[in-house]
């Protein structure tokens, strides 16, 4: 259920931006599976919050693909507390 209200957050954000957005649900470890995902889906760079550190370190190490990593900010929304409605 937190999983999906991330996910909610996320969505309603990048919609907000006017950018297109596709949900999608995977399991597995987290790095190789983002991995796979944009290689499937035919991305062109993998972009992550700098502060996965796990999650980045698995990206990094099965990517072929270019990552950028990006810093937190003292502005940035908290998606694990954040409503959809109030993104």
């Amino acid at each position: 259920e937190a999983a999906t209200h991330a996910l909610d957050t996320a969505e309603a954000l990048v919609r907000e931006a006017g950018l297109p957005c596709q949900r999608e649900v995977a399991v597995g470890q987290a790095g190789p599976m983002l991995v796979e995902l944009a290689e499937d889906h035919g991305c062109d760079a993998i972009v992550l919050g700098a502060t996965q550190g796990p999650v980045v370190h698995g990206v990094l190490q099965n990517s072929t693909l270019p990552v950028l990593l990006v810093p937190p900010s003292s502005e940035s929304t908290d998606l694990s507390t954040a409503t959809p409605d109030a993104a």
